[in-house]
């Protein structure tokens, strides 16, 4: 999990969880704001920061790379790191179509696989 406090809290700023039933009676919250909220330079800042923080991800998770990410264009799987693009906009190595991508479903091919 990625916690709210920072890169100095925990492990780089995330945490794992060895037990998943611990989390039952756990209440999770999203935040979120929509693009049309931001600036400009809330706009430039976001996309330069999610593509700076995606390759720490993969550097800080080596496993990363051979995750499958499904294409919603085309709905096959390629892995991760055959998209070209960036976390805003990717392209897809097989029916080449950009796409805007979500992090749900990478996310949770990453902590599902990582390793205690």
């Amino acid at each position: 999990f990625m916690n709210s406090w920072g890169k100095k809290f925990a492990d780089g700023g995330f945490f794992r969880v060895k037990d998943e039933n611990v989390l039952t009676d756990t209440t999770f919250y999203d935040i979120y704001w929509t693009e049309n909220d931001l600036t400009p330079n809330e706009k430039r800042a976001f996309k330069e920061e999610g593509t700076k923080r995606a390759k720490q991800l993969m550097e800080m998770f080596p496993s990363t790379k051979d995750l499958k990410y499904k294409c919603p264009e085309c709905n096959q799987s390629s892995k991760v790191t055959e998209f070209s693009g960036h976390v805003l906009e990717a392209n897809c190595p097989k029916c080449h179509q950009k796409f805007e991508p979500t992090t749900i479903e990478l996310m949770q091919s990453l902590y599902m696989h990582s390793a205690y």
